[in-house]
């Protein structure tokens, strides 16, 4: 189980830079560590505060001590940093094209945090849609089952998800919740 910021005296990002694939259940391991052969990743979806981005974290560290090389976004930053290109370079988003192209696994962290407009919708189709048809991995994680977010990005985009991620539901209490409750006793 990964420890609060409050019990190791580090930030969250320390913690994050530390994460461990070892610390995760053996069937996620058993997916990470099949991942090359099968090109599928895991779309990891639970509660707010469950671990979500640290299991996240994990997995990405694993893929960089073994084959030097993964890519993490936060899905509004992703999102933030493509349109800001777009707009400064007529319409060329040299992050877009990136990920869409980058042959190692990424991680896209809280997707589906918000109503998303159709410039958000696109970008991930395209993204997707890549990725999906060249068979890299990648990894989704969201507060929703990839079930729900139909309503949210629509078919074509869930249905990539689903062709290239198993679904898997991190269950727990907030541990950010649980840690402020437990400094106010």
């Amino acid at each position: 189980m990964w420890k609060t910021p409050t019990q190791t005296n580090m930030t969250p990002n320390q913690l994050f830079e530390i994460a461990s694939i070892y610390t995760l259940s053996k069937e996620i391991q058993e997916k990470v560590k099949s991942a090359k052969e099968t090109r599928r990743g895991l779309y990891l979806y639970g509660k707010v505060g469950v671990g979500k981005t640290h299991t996240m974290h994990a997995i990405k560290n694993y893929f960089i001590k073994t084959y030097n090389r993964a890519w993490f976004e936060n899905y509004t930053e992703m999102i933030a940093k493509i349109k800001s290109e777009s707009l400064s370079n007529y319409g060329f988003s040299e992050t877009l094209d990136r990920l869409k192209k980058y042959e190692y696994p990424i991680f896209i962290d809280d997707i589906t945090t918000e109503k998303v407009t159709d410039f958000q919708e696109e970008t991930m189709y395209r993204i997707l849609n890549e990725r999906y048809n060249n068979g890299y991995v990648t990894y989704l994680s969201s507060n929703r089952d990839v079930d729900v977010i139909t309503n949210v990005f629509g078919s074509r985009i869930t249905s990539r998800i689903l062709g290239m991620c198993d679904k898997l539901e991190i269950k727990g209490r907030d541990m950010r919740m649980k840690e402020a409750l437990d400094k106010t006793k």
